[in-house]
């Protein structure tokens, strides 16, 4: 699955919740470095977007807007047979 964002972007990101998570000393909490804890925060998103982003494709919608967007491509359906045996 292609990333939507690049990796500067990913840095940048994950660079500001660390920084908001040490201005509000939340990393204190857990006694769990800061950075860390933006990493895992970020995978968690991460995890969530891939997995909208294939329950969208199932059901044959498209997330970001159209059909050939970044990121997007058709989604096949699996159909299961019904036939007896």
């Amino acid at each position: 699955m292609e990333p939507i964002t690049s990796p500067d972007q990913d840095n940048a990101f994950r660079k500001e919740i660390e920084t908001v998570i040490n201005k509000h000393s939340r990393e204190n909490v857990s006694d769990t470095p800061d950075f860390l804890l933006a990493e895992y925060l970020t995978d968690c998103l991460a995890a969530f977007d891939k997995a909208i982003r294939e329950r969208e494709r199932w059901y044959g919608r498209y997330v970001l807007g159209k059909p050939g967007a970044p990121g997007e491509r058709p989604f096949p359906r699996k159909t299961m047979s019904t036939a007896s045996p």
